[in-house]
Parts: C-alpha cells; structure tokens; sequence
C-alpha cells in the first residue's frame, strides 16, 4: 500500500509551527485512535484514516485525517520509520495504560503537558486568558477562525479554560488552593457581587434577589475560585453568626431553572467544566436566588480589600 503522507504536509510545517494549529479539536478520538494502532506496527495515513473512523462511528476527509495525523507527528507521538510510520511506544505507551485503566484526569495532564511543551500556539493561548479577554480579543489575538476553535475545543476537554457569562471574558480554570479566603474575606466578595448583580435594566431599581449561580459565577472570576470553594464557603456563611442572619435563600420553580440553563448554553461559545448550573443545596434543600438582607450598605470597593 502506497505511503499517502506527501510533501504537502511538509509546507503546511512552516506556515502553522507558531502561529495556528491545524484542525484537529478531538484529542479524546485522538488518543483513543492511536492507542489502537499502538501494536499495528508500520502504518499509513490511510490506515490511519480507517482506524479512526472505526473508533469514533463517522467517515473524515483525508483533508481531516492529515490533519489528525500531522498534528500527532508534531508532537512526536507518530514516528517516521523506513517503511511507514509507528506510534511512539515509550511515551505513548503511558497514555494507554491510563486509558486502560480509566483514568482521564491523568491523560488530561499528560497530553495538556506536551501541548504546553510542544505546540507554540497552544501554549501563547493558556498564556493569554491570564489577561482574562473576551471573545473578541480571543479573535482577534488568534485571528484564524479554525485556530481559535481548535484551542478552544483542547482547552475546554483539557478543563483549562473557564468563561464568565457575567462578564463575558475567559479565563484559566482555577485549581484548589491550599490556602482559602478568610470567612470575612469571602463575605466582602459575596456582598460586592451581590451589590453588583443586583443592578437592573431600570434606572435606580435594584432587585431584592439574585441567581445563585450568578454570584457564583462572577465571584469565581473575580477571585479564580473553584466551585466548590465558593459552595464551602457559601455554605460556612449560612451557618457561622451574625453572617447567617443577613442571608436569604429561595427557591424557583424547576420548569425557571431550565429555562435559565438553556438561556446561558446560548450565551457560551464553549461549555467549561467549571460551571455546572446546578441549584445550590443546602440543609438538603435546593435553592436558585439569595438576598442579603443588610440595608444602606455600598460594596462596589471591597474587591480591591481582599
């Protein structure tokens, strides 16, 4: 069978290496794909292409299998041989032994590591959502349309890449930290967003409550905190005087609750793993609005204290 990795791939080196990536967003199928040609041997784009669609259920272009293809032999995963091409047994041995045994969080590091280490845009993109950009500085930054879908879509099922529907900015994903906010630190964020989300379209007319997950998501953007921090620490205010006694849970009907979640899967242009839209539980309840119940008080400064 006739070698169909042609000079073509070659050009295509110089004009991508720094500044775009090709089109290959599917780094599951990827690494699914290539574990099952681990113990092939010799193989070609062709087969390549075969075995592809046998694991993911759906026919590709050779435009997408060289794609797939060429983006796994940048990053040393696939190496030229005399005959043909084989997968890297040594490191790529490691991928399949944690697909094997289930564990995705361990493929996810290892396969964000080498991208970091071997994919130059990969890299300037984590660097860049430190400057927290919205959509169109994403855009305008990585100019090439299927280049910015392609880091998003790594980005995204890498869980390194969370979007505030507040602010309409993205930003890193947070990881635990070991040292959290104080309670007070906490409850001086949680009034400034609420003071800021109670704002409406009206002049001068704030509402009493706000969505949960909104506060949720504008203080783990201001401060990069994880979800589960911020349930913690909600739920350490709820039960820790006097901040208990300035706090209002509500519910909302379910049938409100899943127009609201179809409402802002609108609004995004990926769907981070940081936000789940889930109610908020507590004392085994579930509640979607909160109000604080203090009067008088102005917090839009106390971000800048903490």
């Amino acid at each position: 069978m006739v070698d169909l990795v042609m000079l073509p791939i070659k050009s295509q080196q110089k004009k991508v290496k720094s500044v775009s990536v090709l089109r290959a967003g599917d780094l599951d199928a990827l690494v699914r794909v290539l574990c099952n040609l681990l113990e092939v041997g010799s193989f070609n784009l062709e087969q390549f292409k075969k075995i592809y669609e046998h694991i993911t259920h759906r026919e590709i272009t050779f435009d997408t299998a060289e794609d797939y293809f060429y983006s796994a032999t940048k990053w040393r995963l696939i190496l030229k041989e005399r005959n043909g091409y084989h997968v890297s047994r040594p490191e790529f041995g490691i991928l399949c032994r944690y697909l094997e045994e289930g564990k995705e969080s361990e493929i996810k590091n290892l396969l964000f590591n080498l991208l970091m280490n071997r994919e130059p845009a990969f890299s300037a993109f984590i660097n860049f959502l430190k400057n927290k950009p919205t959509l169109n500085e994403l855009k305008e930054k990585f100019n090439n349309p299927h280049t910015l879908t392609t880091l998003l879509e790594w980005a995204t099922w890498l869980g390194k890449i969370s979007q505030s529907t507040i602010e309409q900015k993205y930003y890193p994903t947070p990881t635990a930290r070991q040292k959290s906010l104080s309670l007070e630190q906490f409850w001086r964020l949680f009034k400034a967003a609420y003071d800021r989300l109670r704002k409406t379209e009206l002049v001068g007319v704030r509402s009493a409550y706000v969505k949960v997950p909104d506060l949720q998501d504008l203080c783990c953007f201001l401060k990069e905190l994880t979800c589960d921090e911020f349930d913690k620490q909600l739920r350490l205010l709820l039960i820790t005087p006097p901040y208990s006694q300035k706090i209002e849970l509500s519910g909302a009907p379910v049938a409100y609750i899943t127009q609201e979640m179809k409402k802002k899967q609108k609004r995004r242009h990926v769907q981070p793993s940081k936000f789940n839209d889930k109610v908020f539980e507590f004392n085994n309840k579930k509640y979607y609005f909160v109000a604080i119940k203090e009067k008088g008080e102005k917090y839009r400064d106390e971000i800048a204290k903490i």
